[in-house]
Parts: structure tokens; C-alpha cells; sequence
């Protein structure tokens, strides 16, 4: 079963992470695995990118014309990808080596459409007194009692989840009016995905706790206003 990881990033401000969650999925013990970097449009990014990771035979580069926001970016590395599956995490999260052997189990043992795993936090400060794990949701972590190992569910976090890349597609992908894009953070990009894939194959995402990966909150994350904001949105 072939494997296909996309990460996107667009800013230098996010190099050193993103660094960091490229290696862990390099670092993965699967194989056969695909590596797709989609940057979002700033060529300085890329460049840096491309001495980096370029010379890589399983990782594959591409640049967005301009910034098209993460929901374009995803769909399209997607479509780049030469994967069964295609699984998706974020900039700012590092995968346990095991991550994509622990998706790719649930594929074979059953007849997954979709499957996501375990979010933990990364705290890159103290995480603040006021903020209750109830409320992980907000940073895209796994809050306490989301879903029972092997539950189906609409969808998991964007930073640890995976599709049949065939029906991914086939549903449209993410909706690019939806997922970060310059100034607009309107959230939830998953949500849609997963409705239209309940509606056209009956069939939701199976959530796994043994696929783990660790999403970093940096300080702005802990800060009362951004919540408020990051609540709005």
C-alpha cells in the first residue's frame, strides 16, 4: 500500500518546525512512502526547501503561483501525490516514527475510507492555568473524550489525518473558501471533507489512538485574545 505524506508551509518564520516535521516523517518506519512539501507561494520558502529536501528520491516539491491559503494547498499536493493513501499533518508537528505504519494497519484490517489519530500537545511555553484540555479543540489537539480507539467519526485534526486518496479527490478534496489563507483564518476545513465523503460512500473516518503525532503550541496559542479570535473563526 503506497503512502503519500503532504505538508504544506508558506512562511520563513515557520521554517525551523516545519524542518523539524519533515524529518519526522522521514524518520518514518513505513515504506513504501511519498513525501509531498507544497509551498504556499513565496519562493524564498522553496528555495530553501529545495537545498534542504530536493535532493531526497522520495520527496517530491512544488510552489504555489501565489499564496492560495492551506485547503488549496493540501488538495493540491493531493493531487501531486502518487498514493493510495495520502495523509496530511501540519508545519508545526513531529510524527512518531510509527505514524504512518499505525494508520496504514487500520487500511488493511479494514474498510477504512479515512482514518486520523492521536493529537498530543507540545507545549513550547507554560501551558496557561485558564485553559482546560476540554478546550484542546481549539488548538488542534485531541481534547478528552473526542472518540474510543476504532470509533468512526466525521473527522480528526488536520495535523494527523489520512483519506483514500481516490475518494478525497473524488469529493472535491478541502474547500479553499475554508483553512487559513493570508489574514482570513476561517477553520474546520476537514469537517466539509468529511461530510461529503459520509454522503457519497456511507462511510466516516476511523479514529486511531496508536497513530500519534505531537502539534507544538507555541506562546501565542496560550494567549486569551488570540483564543477569543481562534474561537470566532
Amino acid at each position: 500500500m503506497n503512502v503519500s505524506v503532504v505538508i504544506c508551509t508558506y512562511s520563513m518564520d515557520r521554517y525551523d518546525p516545519f524542518s523539524e516535521c519533515v524529518e519526522s516523517v522521514l524518520a518514518q518506519t513505513y515504506e513504501p512512502l511519498e513525501i509531498v512539501l507544497v509551498v504556499d507561494g513565496n519562493d524564498d520558502v522553496f528555495k530553501r526547501v529545495d537545498d534542504d529536501f530536493g535532493d531526497y528520491e522520495n520527496v517530491v516539491l512544488h510552489n504555489n503561483d501565489e499564496n492560495k491559503g492551506i485547503s488549496y494547498s493540501r488538495t493540491k499536493g493531493a493531487e501531486i501525490a502518487s498514493g493510495e493513501i495520502v495523509a496530511f499533518t501540519d508545519d508545526d508537528a513531529t510524527a512518531e516514527p510509527d505514524w504512518i505504519e499505525k494508520l496504514v494497519t487500520v487500511y488493511k484490517e479494514t474498510d477504512a475510507i479515512a482514518v486520523g489519530g492521536d493529537v498530543q500537545p507540545d507545549w513550547q511555553t507554560e501551558k496557561p492555568a485558564f485553559f482546560p484540555e476540554e478546550f484542546y479543540w481549539l488548538v488542534g489537539v485531541v481534547e478528552p473524550g473526542f472518540a474510543s480507539d476504532g470509533e468512526e467519526v466525521r473527522n480528526t485534526y488536520g495535523s494527523n489525518i489520512s483519506y483514500r486518496r481516490e475518494a478525497f479527490l473524488n469529493v472535491g478534496g478541502y474547500d479553499p473558501n475554508t483553512g487559513r489563507k493570508g489574514d482570513k483564518h476561517l477553520q474546520a476545513h476537514e469537517a466539509p471533507a468529511g461530510i461529503r465523503l459520509l454522503q457519497e460512500y456511507g462511510k466516516g473516518m476511523i479514529f486511531t489512538q496508536n497513530a500519534v503525532v505531537h502539534h507544538k503550541l507555541f506562546d501565542y496559542r496560550g494567549d486569551f485574545q488570540w483564543l477569543v479570535s481562534r474561537s470566532f473563526w
